[in-house]
């Protein structure tokens, strides 16, 4: 009799259980995802449809100086005013051509003698480019007939 009473039992819970999961089964349950954070939405919060840009006026960036021998050049760079992102970027030469160089006047670097030539320099002010020639030997003396020395500046006139 325990035998069959335990039997009974083993079928009953065999019929409740398979009751509950078919119950289950047929109510559909929406179970919410988690929003994968990824280095690029991270701390921006998901927006719900895409951005249909708008492109603001456009912006100079990294701005170079013209130099002696360059131009001035930039970026022009253009973003959406709605959310931000870069639309189009593109290098421009500015307005400004290059400088140009702007020598000082010779300097004796090296004085020359009657049988060693000497050196003369000049530098640019706005970038520090040398000009260096030579001064021939024999060519030792300046206008006054005295000889140069290192750093006499040779006025050419």
């Amino acid at each position: 009799m325990r035998i069959l009473l335990c039997l009974l039992t083993v079928v009953l819970l065999i019929a409740f259980l398979g009751a509950c999961d078919d119950a289950s089964n047929d109510v559909p349950v929406a179970v919410p995802q988690p929003e994968v954070q990824t280095t690029e939405n991270a701390g921006t919060p998901p927006s719900p449809m895409p951005c249909e840009h708008i492109a603001a006026d456009a912006v100079r960036e990294n701005e170079y100086a013209a130099t002696c021998e360059d131009s001035e050049i930039y970026d022009s760079v253009v973003y959406c005013s709605a959310c931000g992102e870069e639309l189009s970027r593109e290098t421009l030469t500015g307005s400004v051509g290059p400088l140009g160089h702007s020598y000082g006047n010779w300097v004796v670097s090296v004085a020359p003698t009657e049988t060693q030539p000497g050196e003369k320099t000049k530098t640019c002010s706005g970038c520090g480019d040398v000009i260096t020639e030579e001064i021939p030997a024999g060519e030792y003396k300046d206008d006054s007939d005295e000889p140069f020395k290192g750093g006499d500046v040779i006025i050419i006139g």
